[in-house]
């Protein structure tokens, strides 16, 4: 079985300020079981990596099975996508938690869910996050299914993932139980072979980024996403290491190790009170519904709403339209980026631009390298919007064929062909061979941050257990949502 943990709050309730309270919104902790009956239950031994987050694991497999696949962009390793209406209306709403639409019936029945608590609980720090866990805990059949060696993995936001991972860890170290579209057009246009950085940034939008978001749930330039997923790696490979029964229940069963069963339930529960609901009036309706799912009528009467299905927001006409919008969008930009390179000869440069990081509230100054890009109107972008290639140490040249450093074949009269890499690094054949079929830039710049971000992680992993002010405790966003938790 899997834990889903995630907050809920009448954020739609109106600032109605009185003499006490400055809010009329209920601030709750949904906690939720979704059993899974076709697996085995995940044995506790050795589930933890005794390093917490490790460095060295996350390095080695990303050179050995990703670098060389790194070369190459999304699109091209699995294919230029082609979907009809109804494929493109279901990516345009894989996000969209209304329980009426007729469509997602089928995925998002939660009749097997079981609602633990639904209690007033803020989740912002790590004891909040304990008493949640102990809602559960303290169930005598839950006990005893621990007692038998077996876990209960959870899933919870950016928050929760911190929080539960520092009170492990603290447990670990201290035994702390803390109470506990095809672009080959626009590519010959260009030549193959172009580096320059801003189409190189809009191609690789539309090679990567997008159908990665359409793929795969991805998004990007969000806070503590440095961090999580070298948690969700470090672990992963871990448990590879040591052939942990739990890999099986990830991939026979990942949907249910997500944070949809939690969303889905509070649409149910935002569909079905008001703004003004107050927090007592939502648990008990909470509970309502969990014991109403039980109860086959009155949960298609009440539960599935089937008299009142809601319809998609786009329909195949504004698919259509917003097709021929979008090309028409991309094609101005290329249009504008090929007039400044083959007309104006206007070459991109780099400037240096003050960060708005948190290290100015300290008192430091961070400078960091920015580009303007005025056809995809970015006038500030930074490296972190370009291709890979440019944040390593050495970016890509666009007055040379091959970036490699110590090429062979500069020089030579019979050059060898070229091999254009996603992160925007060129190479000859040869010399891509005697970098052992990688980028040796881009895996020392991926490495370098693996040991930063890792180094940051573990530091405030292994802090022992101090007092803190509440208003410490709170200086964690909770608008983060990772969705995989330990």
């Amino acid at each position: 079985m899997v834990l889903n943990i995630d907050d809920y709050h009448s954020i739609h309730t109106e600032r109605m300020p009185n003499t006490t309270t400055t809010s009329t919104a209920a601030h709750l902790a949904t906690i939720l079981l979704n059993p899974i009956t076709t697996q085995e239950a995940i044995p506790q031994a050795n589930v933890h990596n005794p390093k917490l987050v490790d460095a060295e694991l996350i390095k080695t497999n990303v050179e050995n099975k990703f670098m060389t696949l790194y070369g190459l962009s999304h699109n091209q390793r699995w294919g230029f996508r082609t979907v009809d209406d109804e494929q493109k209306l279901e990516e345009l709403n894989v996000h969209n938690y209304d329980t009426r639409l007729k469509e997602k019936r089928h995925i998002r029945s939660i009749k097997d869910v079981i609602l633990v608590d639904l209690q007033e609980n803020n989740l912002h720090t790590m004891k909040e996050y304990i008493d949640a866990i102990n809602t559960v805990v303290n169930v005598p059949s839950m006990q005893r299914y621990i007692e038998k060696g077996h876990i209960i993995p959870i899933v919870a936001d950016w928050p929760g993932q911190i929080h539960i991972r520092t009170a492990i860890s603290r447990y670990l170290l201290y035994h702390d139980l803390s109470n506990i579209t095809n672009n080959t057009t626009v590519e010959e246009k260009f030549g193959l072979l172009y580096k320059d950085a801003e189409y190189l940034a809009l191609k690789d939008l539309l090679d990567n980024s997008i159908p990665l978001v359409l793929d795969i749930y991805a998004v990007f330039d969000r806070k503590n996403y440095t961090k999580a997923p070298l948690m969700f790696l470090s672990d992963i490979f871990y448990w590879e290491s040591i052939n942990h029964p739990i890999l099986e229940a990830i991939k026979a069963q990942l949907p249910k190790f997500s944070d949809s069963t939690v969303e889905i339930f509070h649409s149910f529960l935002r569909r079905s009170t008001q703004k003004h609901t107050e927090a007592q009036q939502i648990i008990n309706y909470g509970r309502y519904l969990n014991q109403l799912r039980l109860d086959g009528n009155g949960f298609r009467e009440n539960f599935a709403h089937t008299s009142t299905w809601a319809a998609y927001e786009y329909s195949a006409r504004d698919i259509s339209h917003l097709t021929k919008k979008c090309a028409c969008f991309l094609l101005q930009c290329f249009l504008e980026i090929y007039v400044r390179v083959f007309h104006s000869k206007t070459p991109l440069t780099f400037s240096q631009s003050l960060s708005d990081s948190s290290s100015k509230k300290k008192g430091k100054k961070k400078y960091e390298e920015s580009i303007s890009l005025t056809a995809m109107k970015m006038p500030d972008a930074q490296l972190c919007h370009l291709p890979l290639g440019f944040n390593t140490s050495c970016k890509p040249d666009p007055f040379r064929y091959c970036d490699s450093s110590n090429c062979l074949v500069f020089f030579s009269n019979n050059p060898d062909p070229i091999r254009i890499l996603a992160c925007g690094h060129t190479y000859h054949e040869s010399c891509y061979r005697n970098s052992g079929l990688k980028c040796l830039y881009c895996l020392a710049s991926l490495q370098d941050g693996v040991d930063r971000h890792v180094q940051s992680l573990l530091e405030r992993l292994k802090k022992s257990k101090k007092k803190k002010t509440k208003k410490q405790e709170n200086t964690i966003s909770c608008d983060d949502d990772d969705e995989y938790g330990s």
